[in-house]
């Protein structure tokens, strides 16, 4: 749901817990993800682009 979400709106907000589960899946999918132009960033790093593209209007 949150790929399409980002896919879809440009971006999207999830969490991610340090279980091992969460970290097998960034350790075997993150390449992927990198390819098709998905990057995880922080939160803050967000709003500080949100804040850029407001202050540009």
């Amino acid at each position: 749901k949150l790929l399409n979400m980002a896919r879809e709106r440009g971006v999207a907000v999830g969490i991610g817990h340090p279980y091992p589960e969460t970290l097998a899946y960034l350790e075997k999918n993150l390449p992927l993800l990198e390819q098709q132009g998905i990057r995880l960033i922080p939160a803050s790093a967000m709003i500080a682009l949100q804040a850029q593209v407001k202050d540009a209007l």
